[in-house]
């Protein structure tokens, strides 16, 4: 199975250093990983055939568009797994041999395969099916691109850096579209690095908020 490594980004060159140089030590030579500059244009240079870097630079936090590009670029490179991870995770010894596993021994293509993430050794994904709807566990998770791409992706509306996005989606994939959830013991660690640009005002977060509780009264 060739996979695709989805990594948004805005202006942390040296936690992304760390990121993709994580990536480059398990992937094989059919995988590829897509980094989605959403900072300062043209900043995010990759010394290594084996990294794409997609241009998505708007003057606001955009990672459920961004996550978006790179599904899309993945499935026209004609990839069929995808994991989204962010630019200041550490994907651990195995784990992306584990979520391959995982997804080639699924008979069920509309899965959400949940790895473990931890940060400063607390594990942060939850291991109940509640907290994911709840919550989202997007980063750290594997799925099949073209399943993600019919499934409508994320909704850019909620482009911003509050976790609407993560938690709409996968909310939306599992109570309204009847998606699985399989929990991995492919494991990442999560730097929490400081924000990288300004946060939404808080008018934005009111509204995304709003938005949120009237889309997901609808599952």
């Amino acid at each position: 199975m060739k996979i695709a490594i989805i990594i948004p980004t805005c202006n942390r060159p040296s936690s992304l250093k760390l990121c993709t140089d994580k990536c480059l030590e398990q992937i094989t030579s059919e995988d590829h990983i897509f980094v989605v500059n959403d900072g300062e244009p043209n900043s995010v240079t990759m010394g290594s055939g084996r990294i794409s870097v997609l241009e998505h630079c708007k003057p606001y936090f955009a990672s459920s568009s961004a996550r978006n590009l790179g599904v899309k670029a993945a499935i026209e490179m004609g990839l069929e797994g995808g994991i989204f991870i962010d630019d200041d995770v550490m994907l651990e010894p195995d784990a992306l041999l584990i979520h391959r596993t995982a997804m080639q021994s699924s008979k069920y293509r509309e899965t959400l395969f949940v790895g473990k993430l931890f940060a400063s050794g607390v594990e942060e994904t939850k291991q109940e099916l509640r907290h994911v709807l709840k919550f989202g566990g997007m980063v750290n998770s594997a799925f099949y691109l073209d399943a993600l791409w019919d499934a409508g992706g994320y909704d850019e509306r909620f482009d911003g850096e509050w976790g609407f996005n993560d938690t709409e989606l996968v909310n939306r994939l599992i109570k309204k579209l009847g998606w699985m959830v399989r929990f991995t013991n492919a494991e990442a660690i999560h730097l929490m690095s400081s924000p990288a640009t300004s946060v939404y005002s808080r008018d934005k977060y009111a509204r995304n908020k709003a938005l949120f509780k009237e889309i997901a009264s609808g599952y």
